[in-house]
């Protein structure tokens, strides 16, 4: 999927609107005055023939500064019970690996990171939030770990 988006991005093919990766698709919006669905498939297929050749861009890393506990992380001591495990603990699984931004989506900047340790996988609150603040960091399970660009409700 990244490397036809990378392909798509260097090679525009006339009348794609928007490009919008996600775990393991693509979806392409197209002008369908300019393109209809069977020209698309057919322009497509050569760029599908070259992902073999196609090298993965190299990433880029970005750190990003955590605040634990307190009013930044309401959350620790509760995740730290449910898992058996020290507040000190959680914040070390929790910073220690490498998360990788799979795509933004469902409200702008709204990052699905994966890399979360199974360890911290913990289950959705029962009551979702009222507000989520800007920057919260936001895990359901192992997948996915998100970051919220902008305060929200949380209901998923």
């Amino acid at each position: 999927m990244l490397k036809l988006l990378r392909l798509l991005q260097s090679e525009p093919i006339d009348g794609i609107r928007n490009l919008h990766p996600a775990y393991s698709s693509l979806m392409i919006k197209f002008h369908p005055l300019k393109l209809d669905h069977d020209e698309l498939q057919s322009k497509l297929i050569p760029y599908l023939g070259r992902l073999d050749r196609e090298p993965l861009p190299e990433p880029r890393e970005v750190e990003i500064p955590v605040c634990y506990g307190g009013e930044f992380g309401p959350d620790l001591n509760d995740v730290a019970k449910m898992h058996g495990t020290t507040a000190a603990q959680v914040i070390e699984l929790h910073s220690s690996p490498i998360y990788v931004v799979y795509f933004l989506g469902f409200a702008p900047g709204f990052a699905y990171l994966e890399g979360l340790p199974e360890a911290l996988a913990s289950a959705r609150l029962e009551t979702p939030r009222a507000k989520v603040p800007r920057a919260a960091w936001e895990s359901a399970g192992i997948r996915p770990a998100c970051i919220h660009s902008q305060r929200r409700a949380d209901g998923d």
